[in-house]
């Protein structure tokens, strides 16, 4: 179980151990990149094809790139190991979670829900009062979990192939931050 021990300021927060939360910055970003397809292709293969796998995360050069032009603009929030990226996600410029990964030996481990709450935190701030994402077959229950409904089953073509997906939504408590609404999240 992973405690949060930090102060009131949403990001810089030690974790127990060695683990932090923190935005990512600029030299970060090519290592969320990869992290992004390791997970895809090692956690996801339970519910996707080979083919659709390769075409939601490519694993090449030329797509990291793109993951990594993608963070640049979004606000984000990570989980770090003695330095070491082990989870992230990221707002769109709406306030909506556009990604949520975490290496694929780390699931299970409270380290989504700490990033999740981050972002959540930050969509508050923004002024936002519902926050939706487009969850994986693989992660809806997590989501579920979470507090978030499924709205619709949805189809995303990545790279000309089909996904199945859905969008999810949570109502954010008006004016509060998630911590405010349940200070003992884990």
């Amino acid at each position: 179980m992973i405690i949060l021990i930090g102060g009131a300021n949403h990001t810089g927060k030690t974790l127990l151990g060695d683990l932090e939360v923190d935005s990512l910055f600029a030299d970060d970003y090519d290592a969320a990149a990869r992290l992004f397809c390791d997970t895809v292709h090692a956690v996801n293969a339970r519910d996707y094809a080979a083919d659709q796998l390769d075409a939601w995360a490519p694993c090449d050069d030329q797509h990291r790139a793109q993951i990594v032009k993608k963070l640049a603009g979004q606000k984000t929030a990570s989980v770090k190991e003695r330095g070491i990226i082990v989870g992230f996600g990221s707002l769109d410029d709406k306030g909506d979670v556009d990604m949520l990964f975490v290496h694929k030996d780390r699931q299970g481990q409270g380290i989504g829900s700490t990033i999740l709450e981050e972002l959540e935190h930050m969509a508050v701030e923004r002024g936002k009062e519902h926050v939706s994402l487009f969850s994986s077959i693989t992660a809806k229950p997590f989501f579920e979990h979470v507090g978030y409904a499924a709205e619709r089953e949805n189809s995303a073509v990545r790279n000309g192939v089909p996904l199945a997906n859905y969008l999810m939504s949570k109502r954010l408590q008006e004016g509060k931050t998630p911590r405010d609404v349940d200070a003992g999240w884990a």
